[in-house]
């Protein structure tokens, strides 16, 4: 059998882009990132709000709940200057300990990560709070009971880059509940 002859002129290979064709797209590419940029970046100050709100609601919750599985008051300190919180537990002594006052809780700071400093981010602040204030420590605190109950404490974060983002954590005392309101109240 004969090969067929062929009528059709021999083509181009078909394996690459043309320079004109990837000009283009990196052209669109550039145009669609210099439209993303401004909407992430007016995002991420809410993003990182958000986030430290989230982080420390959490906390508090862990605080409680230490509370109740250990049976111990457990306190969740913080500190309005340098914007810092960590908890501690109470230590219950027996009279015959030298170290017993009926005057004063011996406190300890707690287990693990839980005891370790936290800082809230350096734009977001504490505004006011009325939080029990202790004289042998450097804070306030909002003390946590075996059965549940907290402390009724409000706590207002304020961000010093806009005002928008301002919120209010509220303890609700003898059910122990966590409210998180945004604060606009000035």
């Amino acid at each position: 059998m004969k090969p067929r002859p062929s009528h059709s002129l021999p083509r181009p290979s078909l394996a690459g882009f043309s320079m004109m064709e990837l000009i283009v797209t990196m052209t669109l590419l550039a145009l669609i990132t210099t439209a993303l940029v401004p909407m992430y970046s007016s995002a991420l100050p809410a993003i990182q709000i958000r986030n430290a709100r989230s982080d420390f609601v959490s906390f508090l919750n862990l605080v409680q709940q230490m509370a109740i599985r250990e049976s111990r008051e457990y306190r969740l300190y913080y500190n309005e200057d340098d914007g810092t919180y960590w908890a501690m537990y109470r230590v219950v002594l027996d009279k015959t300990d030298p170290e017993w006052d009926p005057d004063e809780a011996k406190l300890e700071p707690a287990q693990g990560r839980l005891g370790e400093k936290r800082r809230l981010p350096v734009y977001l602040r504490i505004g006011s709070a009325n939080g029990r204030k202790d004289k042998q420590r450097d804070g306030e605190f909002i003390a946590c009971y075996p059965q549940g109950t907290c402390d009724q404490v409000k706590i207002t974060f304020e961000d010093e880059r806009t005002r928008a983002n301002a919120f209010r954590i509220e303890t609700m005392g003898p059910l122990g509940r966590i409210e998180v309101k945004k604060w606009d109240d000035r």
